[in-house]
């Protein structure tokens, strides 16, 4: 479940991201990590299966949809450019990469598993593949510094559209 976080994590560092900022994305992506699955077990049964796979087709594309609008506000060089860090970009951010997470829940519920321990390795292991993710775009950005916010939007609307195609071709 992490590596959504990791890939979307290394777009976002590639624009340069203090270490403050990478510790609230990491804290906002674990929590959505964290909060999808509950959700996911409450709603529960036959609806979840539906829900499920239709949630993480929006959430591909809200990851595509997202990508592309940095490009453009990117290659606009507009002085309002969404912020990932905090906010409603934050928001949306975390609410992308966390969506088939609902999923997860589903299968928490039918299986058993206790929610507790569960929870807490999808929050950690989101939380410092996010950490790292954003370590990793951020020295990759000091090599690219002239397009990094260009490159950060094309890199999460890749990443979008490419764990759209390893839901459709089962990969």
């Amino acid at each position: 479940m992490g590596m959504d976080a990791l890939s979307v994590s290394i777009g976002i560092g590639i624009r340069g991201v203090k270490r403050t900022d990478a510790l609230r994305i990491g804290f906002s992506f674990g929590l959505y990590q964290v909060l999808m699955p509950v959700v996911g077990m409450v709603a529960g049964g036959l609806l979840g299966r539906v829900n499920g796979n239709l949630a993480g087709y929006l959430g591909f594309a809200f990851l595509v949809v997202l990508g592309v609008y940095m490009v453009i506000l990117a290659l606009r060089e507009k002085k309002n450019k969404l912020d990932i860090s905090r906010g409603i970009g934050l928001a949306m951010a975390s609410m992308a990469v966390s969506l088939d997470a609902l999923a997860v829940g589903f299968v928490l519920g039918a299986m058993g598993l206790p929610l507790d321990w569960s929870l807490l390795a999808i929050g950690t292991a989101a939380f410092g593949m996010t950490f790292v993710g954003m370590e990793f775009g951020k020295k990759l950005g000091q090599k690219v510094e002239a397009g990094a916010e260009l490159w950060s939007g094309i890199i999460l609307a890749l990443t979008g559209l490419g764990l759209f195609w390893e839901k459709i071709s089962g990969f």
